[in-house]
């Protein structure tokens, strides 16, 4: 949102107040008390009671009010690209195939820390969706370093990672980033290279 200079940001609660609004109650007591002058929404996007009307139902009800922009489906190998075809492919542990309908490498936001001679990273979220269990090759950095790694996304989804710079000191975690570009099916802890820095600027 920052990086598209958004300036305020609401995220709605829908709740069985805003599920159980009719199509009109959605667009008078909703869009227009947030003073909406353009509507973007997705081909698919349904609004009212039950689902029950899309976005050409949208347009017709704004009566010039506001603007209504559709968003065309997206589609790669005739498949619908959505949040939830991506979400399922990292679930799967398929990070290459995930990236390539990102259009860039999947990352998550963590704390590193070090316990019982591993090295350990918590997810600042639990909303953060985690790859399947398995050994994956990523990127990690901080705000100094960045290295590749093997990182190990356990059954019990504890994230262990094999690095050789970028070390916690005195037990005080470090906050990390995780760029993920794949699976790994066999051992490879010798693909970890050394660590460089980041270059500056």
């Amino acid at each position: 949102m920052a990086e598209n200079e958004v300036n305020l940001l609401y995220i709605a609660d829908f709740d069985q107040r805003l599920a159980g609004l009719t199509p009109t109650e959605f667009v008078d007591q909703y869009l227009l008390k947030l003073n909406a002058q353009a509507v973007v929404a997705g081909f698919d996007y349904t609004f009212g009671r039950g689902g029950s009307h899309g976005m050409a139902d949208l347009d017709r009800l704004s009566d010039g009010r506001f603007d209504v922009v559709t968003v065309k489906q997206l589609t790669e190998r005739r498949e619908k690209v959505s949040s939830t075809r991506i979400r399922h492919l990292i679930g799967h542990g398929e990070i290459k195939a995930a990236n390539a309908l990102l259009g860039y490498a999947y990352e998550l936001t963590g704390q590193l820390t070090a316990a019982h001679h591993l090295l350990i990273i918590t997810p600042d979220s639990p909303l953060q969706q985690l790859p399947a269990a398995g050994r994956y090759f990523c990127i990690v950095r901080d705000d100094h370093l960045q290295e590749p790694a093997v990182v190990t996304v356990e059954e019990n989804q504890q994230i262990t990672v094999m690095l050789s710079g970028i070390k916690p000191q005195d037990n005080a975690p470090i906050s990390v980033k995780v760029t993920w570009l794949q699976q790994l099916s066999v051992d490879t802890a010798e693909l970890v290279l050394p660590s460089r820095r980041v270059a500056e600027g």
